[in-house]
Formats: C-alpha cells, structure tokens, sequence
C-alpha cells in the first residue's frame, strides 16, 4: 500500500514537473525574444585621438612641479645672460637673446584642450586656426615674463623666431599684447615661418641684426637641424 501510493504521488508529481517545465521554457523563451525585440544595438562610442595626451595637458596646465621647473630654468638663465653682458665687449650691434614663441614663452594648452573636446586631430588647418583667430586663449610659460622683461631693463633685445605662418602674423602679435609683452620694433625682432621649418636662415638674420648672447627654446632643434635619433630599445 506504501508502494503503490508512493508510485502514486512520483507519477503526479514527474507530471507536474513536467508541465512546469514547458511553461518556464515557454516564458523563458518569450522572454528572449522580447529582449531582442526592444534591446536595439548600441552604437560603438568613437574613440577620443587626444585621450593619450590629456594627461600630459593636464599636468602643463595645472602642476606645481612643472611651474617650479620653468621658473628655476628662466632664474638661471638671467643669471646667466647677466655673465655673459658682464664678459661682453661693447660693439655695434646691440645684445639680444632668440626665443622660440610656442611652449617657451606661449602657452598653447588651450589649444590642446580644445583638440581634446573636439575629439579632433592636431593639422595644419585646425593651428592656422588656433594662432589666427585665438590669441585670447595663450599663456604664459611660468617665468617667461619676468625673464623677459629683466633683459630688456638692461638693454637686451628679445627676438623671437618661431615657426608660426608669416601669413598670420597678426594673430601671433596679438597673442603677444594678449600677454602682456613688449611690442614695440616688434618686426625687426619676430622672423616667422614662410615656408620651411627650418630656423637656420633666420638665425643668420638674427645674427646679423644683433649680437646673440643666447638661445631658448623647447626642443633641440630650436639650436641644431640636424639631430641623431636613437630607435628605442627592444626586449
């Protein structure tokens, strides 16, 4: 009797399984195809060209160290340049240092910033862009004006060469006003780019106008063509 009410129940209850079952599969699958049916495909997001350097960006813009070094790099410099008047004979041309404008004395971060926000690639279009129609936007470089001016105090013109265009030489004397920095015979002492890059021949025109005691600039091409470029090490 045990046996067969057991048999019993197992039947009622293999049954019931059984159509529980079929109706959790029956939901489980309207389910499915309810999700497909609603869920659209997100679209893949686009990759920002600039998130590798915002880092970099941030750092310029915002860093006490990067600040301390630019200030102690332009300290030492007049420090410098006071030596070199001091050994310096009196001659016919008048003393005067060459700067390089951009990341030397200007600060483009903005610039920067904006390719960021843009999610846009750095070209030639989107800079001519930038240094016509931008001055507004530039910095200094920490140091840069006091450098400056303390070499003008003492009778040392400032020349800048830079590869900005010729063509919008406006823009680049307008980001200079926009600074704050002297002006004045501002075309006797600014050799922009009109079509190579390479600063030699106006570094020969500097020298020609003025007795050069000194160089500044972001990279090692502001002083030398050509530089030996190691390949990286491989492992």
């Amino acid at each position: 009797m045990l046996v067969n009410q057991s048999a019993a129940q197992t039947r009622l209850w293999m049954r019931s399984s059984a159509s529980s079952l079929i109706i959790g599969l029956l939901i489980g699958s309207f389910g499915v195809i309810h999700s497909d049916a609603v869920q659209a495909p997100q679209p893949a997001t686009a990759a920002n060209p600039q998130e590798r350097g915002i880092d970099a960006n941030l750092y310029m813009q915002t860093s006490a160290e990067y600040a301390a070094v630019c200030l102690q790099t332009y300290n030492w410099a007049l420090e410098r340049l006071k030596q070199k008047l001091a050994a310096t004979k009196n001659g016919d041309l008048r003393p005067a240092v060459v700067m390089d404008l951009d990341e030397t004395v200007i600060d483009n971060s903005g610039y920067q910033s904006f390719l960021f926000k843009t999610k846009s690639q750095s070209t030639a279009q989107n800079w001519e862009v930038w240094e016509k129609g931008y001055p507004q936007e530039v910095r200094l470089i920490p140091g840069a004006r006091s450098f400056i001016e303390a070499a003008e105090q003492v009778g040392v013109a400032v020349v800048y060469i830079s590869n900005r265009s010729t063509k919008n030489q406006d823009g680049t004397i307008a980001a200079l006003k926009h600074v704050g920095l002297n002006t004045e015979e501002i075309t006797n002492r600014l050799l922009l780019r009109d079509n190579a890059s390479d600063k030699s021949p106006r570094r020969k025109i500097a020298e020609g106008r003025f007795n050069v005691l000194m160089y500044f600039g972001d990279n090692l091409r502001e002083f030398f063509r050509r530089i030996h470029r190691t390949k990286p090490h491989s492992k």
